[in-house]
């Protein structure tokens, strides 16, 4: 039996005394076909025999870069009420359609053109996207909806000269609550808890209140607003 493989896309790894078959790895994305031929079967006393004319076959093999998700974590802010979060999920390689699907929808959703939304409960759920050609090509997201438990002022330029403007970036954190298994909890408690902050992805329906000291330094733009991410000041 003779093979033709395509050697700027396969690296051989195995293969039989006979080539009945190979172990390969992809070294990159392309179109090939592979093309095999059967020329002589043996017989059991060890004699070839002929086959006249050959039996031949042939495969088209189509090798897709891997998927990816960008970004892999989104993290949001827990909020039951009013307006709720999404982000898009952008995914690279594959053969450019996916299917989505979610671990639990009452954390988070996700629609066919891969917008995710935040549910109405705290939580961690995987976001699966499988390539349509192939179902088990697969990439794999996390998605968190956290309790608030914090604000920060980002790292940033700390002086302006008067009439400049200046913004203030701001960053939010959710807690990430885990029972501890080491330890049982006693009777009628819920057990130690161990806690981890995430820096929220979006956190822009979270609504502040900014207070400068001293006063009178700076004056906030009317344009501006104080919900989570950035505010807009003007040096006095």
């Amino acid at each position: 039996m003779t093979v033709e493989l395509s050697d700027w896309l396969f690296y051989i790894l195995e293969t039989s005394s006979n080539s009945s078959y190979h172990v390969l790895e992809t070294r990159g994305a392309g179109h090939t076909t592979i093309r095999a031929a059967l020329f002589t079967v043996l017989t059991e006393d060890g004699r070839a025999l002929p086959l006249i004319p050959p039996i031949r076959a042939e495969q088209e093999v189509e090798i897709y870069e891997p998927l990816t998700l960008q970004p892999r974590l989104l993290v949001f802010p827990w909020q039951p009420e009013g307006q709720l979060y999404q982000h898009h999920m952008q995914v690279e390689g594959g053969s450019g359609a996916v299917s989505w699907s979610v671990s639990d929808s009452d954390v988070a959703m996700v629609t066919i053109k891969g917008e995710v939304m935040a549910g109405k409960r705290r939580g961690q759920v995987d976001i699966q996207a499988s390539d349509a050609r192939n179902p088990l090509h697969t990439a794999t997201g996390q998605v968190y909806v956290l309790r608030p438990a914090g604000v920060d002022v980002l790292a940033q330029r700390g002086d302006c000269r008067v009439g400049e403007t200046i913004t203030l970036p701001l960053a939010a954190w959710g807690v990430q609550e885990e029972e501890n298994q080491a330890q049982e909890p006693p009777q009628g408690s819920s057990g130690p808890q161990t806690q981890t902050l995430l820096e929220v992805t979006d956190c822009s329906f979270i609504n502040l209140h900014i207070i400068t000291s001293p006063q009178g330094v700076f004056t906030r733009l009317p344009r501006t607003h104080t919900r989570c991410g950035s505010a807009l000041y003007v040096c006095s």
